[in-house]
C-alpha cells in the first residue's frame, strides 16, 4: 500500500484447516444445513460489538502505556498489531465490514514503520476513533462513503507521518471502487 517502503516485519495470516470441509466432504450440501449455517452466521452480527470494545480497549490501553513508558520497541509494535488484526478478521465475516477497512490502512502502516514514535502513535489514536465510532455508531454493512472517507482520512494521515519522518514517497492510492466493489 505505501509505495518506496520496506515491509519492516509482517503481519502474519493464519490460514486455518477448513474443518467444514473436511466434515462435509466434497460435493454438494444440503439446502437445509446451508439455511441453518446461514441463519447462525446472520444472528452472530450481535457479538461483534462487544468483542470491538474489548479489542479497542486493548488498543486504548497499550496507547496509555505508550504514553507512559515511551517505549518503541519492536514488542510494541507487535503488541499493537494483534488486537488491530482481529477487528480486521472479524469485522466483515461479523457484519461489520467497514471495521475491517479501517483496521487494514493501519495494519499495512504498522508492517513498514521502523519504530514506534508519538507521530505513529497518532496514526493509531485515529484508527482507533474511526473504529469506535463504526462500533458505538453500529454501522452493520458496508457505506462506501463512510468507509471511503474514513480510509481517506486515515491513509492522509499516514502520508503525513511518510512525509514528515522522510521515509515516505509519494503514497501508492489505493482504487477504492475497485478494491471495495461497485
Amino acid at each position: 500500500m505505501f509505495a518506496g517502503q520496506s515491509k519492516k516485519r509482517d503481519v502474519k495470516f493464519i490460514r486455518p484447516p477448513n474443518i467444514l470441509k473436511q466434515k462435509v466432504g466434497t460435493g454438494g450440501i444440503n439446502v437445509d444445513k446451508i439455511n441453518k449455517a446461514e441463519e447462525i452466521i446472520g444472528s452472530s452480527e450481535s457479538l461483534f460489538p462487544p468483542f470491538a470494545k474489548e479489542m479497542l480497549d486493548v488498543i486504548q490501553g497499550l496507547i496509555t502505556d505508550f504514553e507512559a513508558r515511551k517505549n518503541d520497541g519492536e514488542d510494541y509494535i507487535e503488541d499493537i498489531i494483534h488486537p488491530i488484526m482481529d477487528i480486521k478478521a472479524n469485522g466483515a465475516m461479523l457484519g461489520y465490514p467497514m471495521a475491517s477497512h479501517i483496521s487494514d490502512v493501519s495494519l499495512k502502516f504498522l508492517e513498514v514503520i521502523e519504530s514506534m514514535n508519538k507521530d505513529a502513535l497518532q496514526i493509531i489514536q485515529v484508527t482507533h476513533k474511526a473504529l469506535n465510532l463504526i462500533v458505538v455508531q453500529d454501522m452493520k454493512g458496508f457505506d462506501k462513503q463512510v468507509s471511503g472517507a474514513l480510509r481517506k482520512e486515515l491513509s492522509e494521515a499516514c502520508d503525513r507521518y511518510f512525509e514528515k519522518h522522510g521515509k515516505g514517497k509519494e503514497v501508492e492510492r489505493i482504487d477504492l471502487e475497485q478494491e471495495i466493489g461497485n
